[in-house]
């Protein structure tokens, strides 16, 4: 982790039925990032598989938990699009303080996580 980063959005999207990347270990960190981005894990909004948290700065963190392999969602890139779209560069951060906004607008972007695809 890196100390006084600008805290970023993030999709994660997990096959349970991985071959190469066990969705047990990608589970894992979900409660890390919930942690950094200051969320409550009971506040999220879930719809089908996917559950989105609202987190400090106006970031979001999404979950998607697929009955799926290692494949990539393609029903979902719709909804990817639309959370690209909340979380662009430059973006801004109702909770923050205005030097943080100064180092979020100049290096906002959403963090993808992939799993090897």
């Amino acid at each position: 982790m890196i100390r006084n980063a600008v805290p970023r959005s993030i999709w994660m999207s997990i096959g349970e039925n991985d071959p190469l990347v066990p969705a047990r270990g990608q589970k894992l960190s979900i409660p890390i990032v919930q942690k950094l981005l200051n969320i409550d894990s009971e506040k999220g909004d879930t719809k089908g598989e996917i559950t989105t948290y609202k987190g400090i700065g106006g970031t979001e963190l999404v979950t998607e938990i697929r009955d799926a392999g290692h494949e990539f969602p393609v029903a979902s890139i719709p909804k990817m699009v639309e959370f690209f779209k909340r979380n662009v560069k430059g973006g801004s951060g109702n909770d923050r303080s205005s030097s943080q906004n100064q180092r979020a607008q100049k290096s906002r972007s959403p963090v993808r996580c992939r799993s090897g695809f």
